[in-house]
């Protein structure tokens, strides 16, 4: 039955098959199953998205941009499909169905349909196919045809719930269940839970390749230090050779300010892994609050080119640097490169404020603080008091902040 459920580009398995009469051909052939997906949704995060885990109807590709003459667009017998789904919901969930659609054509129409009975989502879609071709002069109307069953393909269910919601993981889990319930938690930030899952995994298996780093990371996370430290060390001492611990263990390190053992972690992993995207950049800027301003320099360099996300704030750590030194013109093409990179309101303020504690371009400083200011005010331009969001609460933050640096430069 999986292999089944893998042919239809599911993830699970497929059991309780129950096909109807294939000898009344009077009316449509049936086919029922139940589905079954571990993992389909980690219930522990109060907010999420569910896919709907129906087939996809196979339908021709089409080119817009062939003449008239081209050949016919084909589909095949005419025929009629639909496909139901009742997916049971835990209770208590308010949910945010799709939107139905109906799109009809003279050779095909497509409809679909979403409610709520009880805790269960009906879905049903149905394509009804009326001809076998036609021609390839109607490729821009078939198109639009196509794209949307595609669009209504890629609909999803949102769901919420208020409560706090602790799932069972029942004895009888095996270790690779365990990490990746225990990796869904992390990627929703439910850290007590990520490290209630890798403990139970290190009490069957102590020596685990990956979970010391794992627990390590998710305890640093909920502020418990010493604990990550210790999970930390272990991990390089079952794999010296761990691809990202010693990154992780150099951070533990830095934030209880054991300066020499955190930055001797961060070079450890530059040795182990020479192109972590992070390893560079975190070494510049633990490099330069040291005030190692020379040694920062190769580093941050290096961070600007493996890891362009990150390279404006690389760039005004570049130029922090550079101002220490007293290399004034590198320090302000540094800023400049920021800029060029990033308008963002953060980027302009970081920007403003090295230039005007290093006593540079302090013209540029001011419209660079006004600019962050402006562009802060108008992303809470919308929020209200009574739906406020935890990005709210960190633009206050941040505007207070951008103020600040504009009343420095001023000052």
């Amino acid at each position: 039955m999986l292999t089944y459920a893998l042919g239809l580009g599911y993830r699970g398995e497929i059991t309780e098959i129950r096909p109807g009469d294939p000898n009344a051909t009077e009316k449509p052939f049936e086919l029922e199953y139940d589905f079954t997906r571990p993992e389909f949704f980690d219930w522990s995060s109060k907010t999420g998205r569910l896919d709907l885990p129906l087939p996809s109807f196979h339908l021709p590709e089409a080119d817009a941009d062939k003449e008239q003459s081209s050949k016919p667009i084909e589909f095949g017998p005419p025929s009629d499909i639909t496909y139901r789904l009742k997916l049971s919901l835990p209770p208590k969930y308010q949910t945010r169905l799709p939107v139905p659609i109906t799109v009809t054509r003279d050779y095909a129409e497509y409809h679909s349909s979403y409610k709520l009975e009880g805790d269960s989502l009906i879905a049903e879609r149905t394509l009804r196919v009326r001809q076998s071709e036609i021609p390839g002069g109607r490729a821009q109307d078939y198109l639009a045809f196509l794209n949307s069953t595609q669009a209504d393909a890629r609909q999803f269910v949102s769901v919420k719930t208020d409560l706090a919601v602790t799932p069972s993981f029942p004895d009888s889990m095996k270790l690779e269940e365990l990490m990746k319930a225990a990796g869904a938690a992390e990627d929703n930030e439910n850290y007590p839970l990520a490290e209630e899952l890798l403990k139970r995994v290190l009490a069957k298996e102590p020596k685990h390749k990956l979970a010391h780093g794992r627990l390590g990371y998710v305890l640093l996370q909920q502020g418990k230090i010493d604990d990550a430290t210790a999970a930390l060390r272990e991990q390089t001492k079952i794999n010296p050779f761990d691809d990202s611990a010693y990154k992780v263990l150099a951070q533990v390190l830095w934030a209880q300010k054991k300066y020499d053992e955190a930055e001797a972690a961060f070079r450890k992993q530059i040795e182990v892994t020479p192109l972590d995207e992070s390893a560079h950049g975190s070494l510049g800027r633990l490099l330069i609050d040291r005030r190692k301003y020379k040694e920062a320099v190769p580093e941050l360099e290096q961070a600007i080119s493996l890891d362009p996300d990150e390279a404006p704030g690389y760039e005004i750590n570049l130029g922090q640097a550079y101002a220490n030194l007293g290399q004034t013109s590198k320090a302000i093409e540094a800023f400049d490169r920021a800029i060029k990179l990033s308008h963002e309101p953060r980027t302009l303020n970081d920007v403003a404020y090295n230039l005007s504690v290093n006593n540079l371009q302090l013209d540029k400083a001011q419209q660079y603080a006004e600019e962050a200011v402006t562009g802060m005010a108008t992303n809470l331009r919308d929020a209200k008091l009574e739906h406020l969001t935890t990005d709210d609460l960190d633009h206050v933050k941040s505007l207070a902040a951008y103020w600040d640096t504009l009343g420095w430069i001023h000052f």
